[in-house]
This record gives structure tokens, sequence and C-alpha cells, in this order.
């Protein structure tokens, strides 16, 4: 969901690739766009055994530092 609202504050814009990077997200996810935009700006980058897992907690931490590579990345502030 944080990577969606990201996604979404951004305008909604267009990944360039179409393919996730992630083995657990899926084509079918309503994050799908969302999340393989978020990777692209390096605003997430998921565990190292190629997983996002999506159902995972969101901690407080994960969340200032998502917020803090967006404003890096889609602001171009930082």
């Amino acid at each position: 969901q944080t990577v969606t609202f990201l996604w979404r504050m951004a305008g909604k814009p267009a990944p360039k690739s179409n393919k996730s990077k992630f083995s657990d997200i899926k084509e079918k996810d309503y994050f799908y766009k969302a999340t393989i935009w978020a990777s692209e700006k390096k605003i997430v980058a998921g565990y190292s055994d190629g997983t996002f897992k999506p159902q995972g907690k969101c901690l407080r931490r994960q969340m200032v530092t998502f917020l803090y590579k967006y404003d890096k990345q889609v602001n171009g502030k930082g």
C-alpha cells in the first residue's frame, strides 16, 4: 500500500519496464506497476532473496526511508 500511495502521489507514471524483478509480485496485483516504478526509482530494493513481501508489515523506519528516497528521486532533493 505504501508503494502504491507514493506512485499515485507522483501521478501514476508508467514504469520503463513491464516486468517485475521481484518473484512474489504478479502482473495481476494492483500494485504491480507501482512496485516496478518504485524499484526503477530506487525507492524500494526488496529483499536479498529476490522478493518484495507485499503482505509484510511496513515499519516506521522503512516508511521514512521510502519518503526520503521519494523526495530525492522524484522531487530532485537531497
